[in-house]
């Protein structure tokens, strides 16, 4: 299914407002993992806080970037930030949207919708489920909370 919502583009301040608590060890930048992040008043599922906060100490000229919004979340798209700063996905806190939304931003980040999203959800509902990983067989199933379809991801 295609959705018809349009996903505005601005430009806002490259400031973190929020972030996981996660303990990081600082080594290498751009780091691969990270705390999850908002900036501004959006959840910020392509780049890390550690990510935000070198790129900013390197490049303290760079106020604002541009982003495309989904809803309550952003991708940060501008080509100030070189893609292996802002090429993460992470979407842990962010909170739950409806598939109308939630669909777009997973195809437009070029992520697998079937770890996300069920199929059996109307536009409005929110994907409702979880993946889990068992560690000795090394498989990842997902159970859908409306549906309660298990599948082998």
């Amino acid at each position: 299914m295609t959705y018809k919502v349009e996903f505005p583009e601005k430009e806002i301040p490259l400031n973190v407002t929020f972030r996981s608590l996660v303990g990081i060890t600082k080594t290498k930048y751009p780091l691969s993992f990270g705390n999850y992040c908002g900036v501004g008043k959006y959840y910020c599922c392509n780049m890390w806080a550690e990510n935000i906060d070198e790129f900013k100490k390197r490049y303290p000229d760079i106020d604002k970037v541009k982003v495309k919004i989904f809803g309550h979340i952003l991708v940060i798209i501008d080509e100030k930030i070189p893609k292996e700063w802002r090429n993460n996905f992470c979407i842990t806190g962010y909170g739950g949207m409806a598939r109308k939304y939630l669909q777009p931003l997973l195809e437009y980040c070029d992520q697998p919708l079937d770890q996300y999203i069920c199929g059996c959800e109307t536009d409005d509902q929110h994907p409702s489920g979880y993946i889990s990983y068992n560690m000795e067989t090394q498989v990842k199933r997902g159970n859908c909370g409306h549906c309660k379809k298990t599948r082998t991801l």
